[in-house]
């Protein structure tokens, strides 16, 4: 309802879309040709914010395998100062899932954590996208670096970031009761998994011929870039288990890309979000051990005292004297 939405061609030519406040690129799955690369650099240059949602893999849940999606944006990313790793984040901090299994006749559900479907809550303090949010899933998550070959003008600033127990690893079979445990030398968390390019941008195709026509004349550099890169564009999927907060995140972001931020802290108030906090063995043992064992405990305690109660006060009553009246 807050936002006039349209398909963009980016290698047409109407006035219409001269007027765009913003633009998202949203989870492409085939290689750019150099035309459309060409094009969308020229609207960035041009001074247009735009958000990257991209995944680095598709996920079948049916089948639960993950393959590899090349869209050809990495050089152009790379250019602009981000990169976007080839793994996926596993995070314990994680959404949980039922999944169905036979046993004999009988069809058993089971809830269990995924950690491919990360929770976000280490966000940051300083930014306006993200002031307030307290969660915000992340599923099939690949993490983001400043790329070492990009612009050292660029700003790199993290907006969210994966929790201290998840860790990088290349997937292939994804199957929730298949997972593999991290090994010893997977890279430990936090990664980011948001973030934001500001400063001055120089143009991609520097040096090289135009392979399209624009509808506005060539531009080899934007002296106040705006860019967002988030690692998947799962965080919008309407068949995965998501958070309150997603929705929340995707509109903050456009309305700082679009320099609207009057929203922002209005919009975030509506989300909640009270996680238990992170216990050790020992003391997850101890409290379960508690909970089953300490409730009989009580009672026996209780039928003990009582018992103790009812005796003293027998023993009282056996030693009173009764003297017959004269």
């Amino acid at each position: 309802q807050l936002y006039e939405v349209k398909d963009l061609d980016l290698k047409a030519k109407p006035t219409e879309y001269l007027d765009l406040t913003a633009l998202c690129v949203l989870g492409p799955k085939e290689p750019w040709d150099e035309q459309s690369l060409y094009a969308l650099d020229q609207w960035i240059m041009r001074g247009t914010p735009t958000a990257f949602f991209l995944d680095k893999y598709t996920v079948d849940l049916q089948l639960f395998w993950a393959r590899p999606v090349n869209t050809g944006l990495e050089p152009l990313l790379a250019q602009y100062g981000v990169k976007v790793e080839n793994d996926l984040i596993f995070d314990r901090q994680c959404q949980r899932v039922s999944m169905a299994s036979r046993q004999g006749q009988f069809q058993m559900t089971t809830i269990m954590d995924y950690p491919l479907l990360p929770l976000v809550n280490r966000f940051n303090p300083s930014h306006p996208a993200v002031k307030g949010l307290e969660v915000v899933a992340f599923p099939f998550v690949a993490p983001l670096a400043p790329a070492t070959t990009g612009q050292a003008t660029v700003k790199f600033e993290a907006l969210a970031e994966s929790s201290n127990v998840s860790w990088r690893q290349t997937p292939s079979y994804v199957h929730p009761y298949q997972l593999p445990a991290p090994g010893p030398t997977a890279p430990k968390g936090p990664f980011p998994v948001a973030a934001i390019l500001t400063g001055p941008l120089k143009s991609y195709f520097t040096g090289k011929p135009a392979p399209v026509e624009m509808p506005f004349p060539r531009q080899e550099a934007n002296p106040q870039g705006r860019l967002a890169v988030v690692g998947t564009s799962a965080l919008i999927d309407s068949n995965l288990p998501l958070s309150p907060g997603n929705g929340a995140f995707v509109m903050n972001l456009m309305d700082w890309l679009s320099q609207d931020e009057t929203l922002i802290s209005i919009r975030a108030k509506g989300v909640v979000y009270r996680p238990l906090k992170e216990l050790s063995a020992p003391t997850r043992q101890a409290v379960k051990w508690g909970t089953i064992l300490g409730m009989p405990l009580l009672v026996v305690a209780g039928g003990i005292m009582r018992w103790r109660w009812r005796r003293r006060w027998h023993q009282q009553i056996a030693q009173v004297r009764v003297f017959p009246c004269d």
